[in-house]
Parts: C-alpha cells; sequence; structure tokens
C-alpha cells in the first residue's frame, strides 16, 4: 500500500550503517514509524525532511506492517527551534509528549494541532517559556482525558479563595478550610487506594491561569498574562500533573530543567 500523509516528526534514530528510522504524528494516523533508506548521506534526497521537529508531506510505502519514505517535501522546517539550546530542549520535551500521548493508527488531530501550535510559539518567543510549557501540559492532558476540576472546592463547592490546593492524582481543587480540617482529622495523607496524596497550592491568580488554559479555544491558549509568583506555581502544577498521571519521567524534561541552574 502506498500514501501520502502530512506530519510531524517527533522523533529520529540512527538505523544500520547509511539509513533512519523516523516518527511521524500525523492527524488521521497517529504515530507511524518509517524507514528512511539512505537518509544519513550527504546526497540524500530526505535530508530536509526527516529532521527532528519537520513538519512536511510524506509518501509512504507500507508492506506487512513495515514503512519506509518513498518521497517528502518540507511545509515547516521549524530551523529556529535549532538554533538556541533553551528552545531545542523545550521543543525536544513537547514532542517527547506528544509522542507518549498518541498511539499507533489512532486520529491524533487535537494534540498534533496543539503541537505545531506549541513548536510556533517556542520558535519565535511569542512568550514565556515557563508559560509556553505550562499550557501544553496542562491542555494535552485535557485532550487526553484527564481534565482536573477545576470550578470549586471539591469538598464544600467554594469557588473562590485566595489559596486553594490541587489533589493531583483526583483531579480536584480542596480548599485552605478543607485542608485545615482533613489535617486536623488525620485524613490528608493517603488516598482510598493507600497512594499519597499530592497538594499543589495555587493562588487565584495561578488557578485563573489554569481554568483559562483548560476551556479556551486552542488558538487562543496563550492570550494570557500572569505574573511572575502565578507562572510560577502554574508550572509547577501542570508539570506536576502531566508526570504523575502518566506515571513516566522525560530525559527531555531533565535536561530542560537543569539548563535553569546554568
Amino acid at each position: 500500500m502506498q500514501y501520502t500523509v502530512d506530519g510531524l516528526v517527533i522523533r529520529e534514530v540512527e538505523s544500520g550503517e547509511n539509513d533512519k528510522r523516523i516518527t511521524l504524528l500525523t492527524a488521521d494516523r497517529g504515530k507511524i514509524s518509517v524507514s528512511a533508506k539512505g537518509a544519513r548521506s550527504l546526497r540524500s534526497k530526505y535530508m530536509n525532511a526527516i529532521g527532528l521537529f519537520t513538519y512536511g508531506n510524506y509518501e509512504i510505502t507500507e508492506r506487512s506492517g513495515y514503512s519506509w519514505l518513498g518521497g517528502a517535501s518540507v511545509t515547516e522546517p521549524f530551523y529556529a527551534l535549532r538554533d538556541n539550546i533553551d528552545r531545542l530542549a523545550l521543543a525536544s520535551y513537547i514532542v517527547d509528549v506528544a509522542g507518549e500521548l498518541s498511539g499507533e493508527g489512532e486520529p491524533a488531530e487535537e494534540i498534533l494541532r496543539l503541537t505545531l501550535n506549541t513548536l510556533y510559539a517556542i520558535a519565535n518567543d511569542l512568550k514565556p517559556y515557563p508559560q509556553i510549557k505550562a499550557a501544553y501540559e496542562l491542555r494535552a492532558m485535557v485532550m487526553s482525558g484527564y481534565m482536573p476540576m477545576l470550578d470549586a472546592c471539591g469538598l464544600c463547592g467554594c469557588e473562590r479563595s485566595e489559596l486553594v490546593y490541587l489533589d493531583v492524582m483526583n483531579g480536584m481543587l480542596k480548599c485552605e478550610e478543607c485542608i485545615h480540617k482533613l489535617n486536623s482529622s488525620r485524613e490528608i495523607n493517603v488516598n482510598e487506594d493507600g497512594s499519597s496524596v499530592i497538594l499543589v497550592p495555587l493562588s487565584y491568580g495561578a488557578l485563573s491561569a489554569a481554568r483559562y488554559i483548560t476551556e479556551v479555544p486552542l488558538q487562543k491558549l496563550l492570550s494570557f498574562k500572569v505574573e511572575d509568583k502565578a507562572l510560577s506555581e502554574l508550572s509547577r502544577l501542570a508539570e506536576t500533573y502531566l508526570l504523575h498521571h502518566l506515571e513516566k519521567s522525560f530525559s527531555s524534561l531533565d535536561f530542560y530543567n537543569s539548563l535553569k541552574n546554568i
């Protein structure tokens, strides 16, 4: 079978003496693993189209469950992601998350669109990187069925408090008063399944930003302003929420975070 597909290169690995295997994220087919013969040669006709972060159109031949590249053209190379270490590190983490949240043969139109928009934002420095990262993490989790309940305290129904806590694994808010009551009764440390309760504190500014991210149309995802303290809280919330629900770590995230100390 032969077909063409638009896709984003989210992974590339060397294969054999002169080949590469790339993973494409596509809208209709999800992740596709493709072999690119001779791709590491300087004369390869695929060289510009199979680099990490490249979005393009790919001609694929598939037989007996094996796919290889027959032709390719570049739509958006995202060159700027490669000329700055901070951009490269964050973009690498973003595509790793996209790959983790996508499956082979499963439509991935929403996560592909979110990922492309996010790479564009990083490449063009549209917003501070912590804001871009947090917005991606939280919205990606919503798209994947991990929508947190952010409208009110899940215990008493209080809709506004200067300080609330997100119970990460239960995906619900707990207000300061309810936390105090639970602490007093020693019921806060363990969930019903025996797992530890993970609470992330949020000021009203951080909570408002989190609510915005989960609800706004995708084209307006980054159209919000947040103060530094609230952004720090939002960043911690989004990263903690994603890592604990996916039950996975990312070396690309470790590298990105390590750059903060340089």
